[in-house]
């Protein structure tokens, strides 16, 4: 018989220690707190998924996709941080040993933000590429995570593009053949202060 309209039920129980998991309106991956790690439903199955928290002073925490990703134009291809860089216009000094890492483009992937907000943040954080140091700790509030990979990767070419005034103006047919081919994504938090109805994470002057 055809399994494909059954419906399951999966226990949202951390499979790692048993714990229960976080779960909010919306959400798609659920935390648990007691092991830090992230859990997605997949079938019948709980899934882990890779998960960095990121280190900074907080009080909550915004998750992101992180995804490497190549520009692909008429012209040519872009698959380095040195080369988007310089595609954005962007004239900050960068490391050394970064300058040839490939780029990576942020995809905010929590639930209630609106989506000009997103693309927002998601520009802002991509064009500055900054440096990403972990923490060793597990954020004690997280935003609920209501994006799948697949949903985000799919945002990602908006955000890239949205990056990408300075070549868009300099050439008319460089949107014919752009596209955005992205890798494997990551998830991350990335610690923000509450300030009223807006968020600031101070160290890279970015409010959303």
């Amino acid at each position: 018989m055809s399994r494909e309209h059954d419906l399951w039920v999966i226990p949202l129980i951390c499979p790692g220690c048993s714990a229960r998991l976080t779960a909010e309106s919306g959400s798609v991956i659920f935390p648990c707190a007691a092991c830090g790690v992230l859990w997605e439903p997949e079938g019948e199955t709980l899934t882990r998924r890779e998960f960095h928290v990121l280190s900074g002073e907080g009080s909550i925490h915004i998750p992101f996709w992180l995804f490497p990703f190549q520009v692909d134009t008429r012209e040519t291809t872009v698959s380095t941080l040195a080369g988007y860089r310089g595609m954005t216009g962007n004239i900050n000094s960068l490391e050394t040993e970064r300058q040839g890492t490939p780029p990576l483009v942020f995809v905010p992937a929590c639930t209630g933000m609106a989506t000009h907000l997103m693309v927002r943040a998601g520009r802002l954080l991509t064009i500055r590429s900054p440096a990403l140091a972990l923490s060793k700790t597990f954020p004690e509030r997280i935003m609920a995570i209501g994006s799948r990979e697949r949903d985000a990767s799919l945002m990602a070419q908006t955000i890239v593009l949205a990056t990408i005034g300075e070549e868009r103006r300099r050439s008319l047919s460089f949107l014919q053949a752009f596209t955005v081919k992205v890798g494997r994504g990551k998830l991350c938090a990335i610690p923000f202060e509450e300030r009223g109805e807006r968020l600031l994470h101070a160290a890279w002057a970015l409010e959303i």
